[in-house]
C-alpha cells in the first residue's frame, strides 16, 4: 500500500519501478512460455498459456501473443471494486486507475473484449463463448508481431 501511494502519485517514480520490475518479469514469462512450448512439443502439456498483465499492451507484449483479451467494466464500477477489494481510499484508487491507459486504448488492440460489468455468471459465459470460438477456429485472430 505504501509503495503504491508513492509510485501512483508520481509518474516518474512509477516509471522507475517499472524499469526495475518489468525486465525481470519479462524474462520470467519468456522462460515459462519456453518451458510450456517444450512440454507441448513432447505432448505432455497443452499449448495454451495465459498471461494476466495490467500493462501488457503498454509493454509491447501483444507481439508475443496469439490473442489479446481485454476485460472491461464501467469506470465507476472499476473504482468501487478497487476500493472494496483492496480496502483502498477513493483517492488512492483514482490514482491507480489514472496511471493506467484508458480502456478504449486497450480495447482498440484487443481480439476479444469481455465486459464484466454484470454478474459473474454473465462474465463466465462470455469467456466460455470466446474460448469455444477460438478452439473451433470460428474466430480468426490477427497476428500480433
Amino acid at each position: 500500500a505504501t509503495l503504491g501511494r508513492i509510485v501512483f502519485s508520481d509518474p516518474a517514480k512509477l516509471q522507475q519501478l517499472e524499469a526495475i520490475v518489468h525486465p525481470a518479469t519479462r524474462a520470467a514469462i519468456h522462460s515459462w512460455l519456453a518451458g510450456l512450448d517444450q512440454a507441448a512439443d513432447r505432448g505432455t502439456e497443452a499449448k495454451v498459456a495465459a498471461v494476466d498483465a495490467i500493462k501488457l499492451i503498454e509493454s509491447d507484449w501483444p507481439r508475443f501473443c496469439d490473442a489479446v483479451w481485454v476485460v472491461r467494466c464501467d469506470l465507476a464500477q472499476q473504482l468501487e471494486r478497487l476500493i472494496k477489494r483492496r480496502d483502498m481510499a477513493r483517492a488512492d484508487a483514482e490514482q491507480r486507475i489514472a496511471a493506467q491507459s484508458p480502456q478504449q486504448a486497450k480495447i482498440a488492440v484487443a481480439d476479444v473484449v469481455i465486459d464484466n460489468s454484470g454478474t459473474l455468471a454473465a462474465t463466465r459465459q462470455q469467456v466460455q463463448t470466446a474460448w469455444a470460438a477460438m478452439k473451433s477456429g470460428k474466430q480468426t485472430l490477427p497476428p500480433h508481431g
